[in-house]
């Protein structure tokens, strides 16, 4: 009702710190290191997450933009069973020499740790690859999503590659580029997420609630 919506406990739980993520998080983001080098120079490794469905595609988009682009070690894409374009992302996949596709990944932490860099969505999967200290280009893909992602762009966590309906191959191949052989550009990036999402947004939440 109108009341709840403006009383103080609503709008004291508003924000990145109050992220509910599993508590396997909290863990990852005890272990994940902000002055962890990166090896840009022999080849960044990059991970493209679009979320499980992916309804509108982004994933072959990126892929397309990245299969002439020098430079990156290794392409790793992560999509659910179920994703809508799931078999032609396959097929594209098997003809770039450097990637591979993971269906259903059953550890994304250890993904998160293993990329220097990801191209993903704005949901809740920001939230975790911020936890995890994963530097981040982000495609926004729906409006409920922009807060999280103006937070996170407006403290250097991550950059924009701007709207799904928009999404540009040159743009993605230069913000990509930017951060090859810059083990600066990817720290500062991985610090300011790891600052941002803790992983113990749940327990805050309880104690404000007097749990």
């Amino acid at each position: 009702n109108p009341a709840a919506a403006s009383s103080p406990v609503e709008h004291e739980l508003f924000g990145l710190e109050y992220a509910l993520l599993d508590a396997a998080f909290a863990k990852a983001h005890e272990q994940a290191r902000p002055d962890q080098k990166s090896t840009p120079g022999d080849g960044l490794q990059l991970l493209i997450a679009m979320g499980a469905r992916d309804t509108k595609n982004v994933t072959a988009a990126v892929l397309d933009a990245c299969r002439i682009l020098p430079g990156l070690r290794e392409i790793r894409v992560i999509m659910g069973a179920h994703a809508d374009h799931l078999d032609a992302v396959r097929a594209q996949v098997e003809n770039i020499d450097n990637a591979c596709l993971l269906v259903d990944c059953r550890d994304m932490i250890a993904d998160y740790h293993r990329a220097d860099l990801t191209v993903g969505a704005g949901g809740v999967s920001l939230l975790e690859r911020l936890c995890c200290g994963l530097p981040a280009l982000v495609v926004g893909q729906s409006r409920n999503q922009l807060g999280n992602v103006k937070s996170a762009l407006d403290a250097g966590a991550v950059g924009l590659l701007g709207d799904v309906d928009t999404l540009d191959g040159n743009r993605i191949r230069e913000e990509i580029k930017t951060f090859m052989g810059s083990n600066t550009a990817l720290s500062n990036m991985r610090k300011s997420g790891l600052a941002l999402v803790d992983g113990r947004g749940a327990p805050r939440v309880a104690l404000r609630l007097g749990r």
